[in-house]
């Protein structure tokens, strides 16, 4: 049988994948890598067992973001047509 059938046949059955050391390594490395934000390194939500602010105390925390804001992200990476019908439907109270 050749690799490709026997990696299809793999997917099919729903067989895990199984990394070698360096891939896992990698994969850890990179998700360590996200954890860092403008020099200081935020504790692992997979692992945080107290600490956690719920939504509703943590909303104060929260930054101001007005639709200035938002329409100024769309704009750098959606199509020039969504950024307008988006931004007709907030003026018409659709969105």
């Amino acid at each position: 049988m050749c690799s490709f059938c026997t990696a299809f046949c793999a997917w099919e059955d729903k067989v895990p994948v199984k990394e070698d050391g360096e891939e896992g390594e990698m994969r850890l490395l990179e998700y360590k890598s996200k954890l860092f934000l403008s020099g200081d390194c935020l504790p692992d939500p997979f692992t945080l067992k107290s600490g956690w602010i719920g939504e509703k105390d943590g909303k104060n925390r929260w930054p101001s973001i007005y639709i200035t804001d938002i329409s100024t992200y769309i704009e750098g990476c959606s199509p020039r047509e969504l950024v307008t019908r988006l931004m007709g439907e907030y003026k018409l109270g659709k969105a």
